[in-house]
C-alpha cells in the first residue's frame, strides 16, 4: 500500500474543501485504511506546535501512530506548517509558550479538552465507531476511491 500515497491524496481533498477541525475524523479514517491494509495503527492525540513569525502556536490534535511509518499526520491543517512538534503528553510549561490556535480555549479548558481527546482515542482504538461527522469521512472516502480508481478501505 502507498500510504505516503493515500496521506497526500487526504491533504489535496482537505485543501480543496478548506477543512478545518476534523482531525478526529482524519485520524479515524486514516487508521481504518491501516487497519484494513493489515498493518497495526492506533490514533493518538498530540499536543501540536509551531511557529508563525515570533508567535508560538499551540493546537491539540489527533494523529496516528503506525507500527510501521510511526508518527502520521493526516491533517492537512497541522501538517501544511513547517517544523511541527508533536508532544504526547501535555504540561503546564507547554500551554505556557504560547496561545492556543484556533480553539481560544484557556490553559485549564485545554487540559480538560486534551483529557478528552485521550479518552476519545482509548474508544477509537478499542473499536467505537466515533465520528464528528460521518458525511465527511464517507466523502474523504470517495474522493480517495475516485482518485485510485477504488475506495481505499475495500479495494
Amino acid at each position: 500500500m502507498a500510504m505516503n500515497r493515500i496521506v497526500r491524496q487526504m491533504y489535496a481533498f482537505q485543501e480543496r474543501n478548506g477543512t478545518q477541525g476534523k482531525c478526529m475524523d482524519n485520524a479515524v479514517f486514516l487508521k481504518d485504511t491501516l487497519t484494513a491494509s493489515g498493518r497495526h495503527a492506533q490514533v493518538q492525540p498530540v499536543i501540536a506546535t509551531w511557529t508563525e513569525g515570533s508567535d508560538v502556536k499551540i493546537m491539540l490534535h489527533m494523529v496516528v501512530l503506525d507500527a510501521v511509518q510511526g508518527l502520521i499526520d493526516p491533517s492537512f491543517e497541522v501538517a501544511r506548517h513547517q517544523n511541527v512538534r508533536y508532544a504526547l503528553a501535555i504540561n503546564g510549561s507547554l500551554l505556557g509558550k504560547g496561545h492556543l490556535n484556533t480553539t481560544g480555549l484557556s490553559r485549564r479548558d485545554a487540559v480538560v479538552q486534551f483529557l478528552k481527546f485521550v479518552n476519545d482515542a482509548k474508544r477509537i482504538n478499542a473499536g467505537m465507531i466515533l465520528l464528528s461527522d460521518p458525511a465527511y469521512y464517507n466523502a474523504q472516502a470517495d474522493f480517495l476511491g475516485a482518485t485510485r480508481g477504488s475506495h481505499p478501505l475495500y479495494g
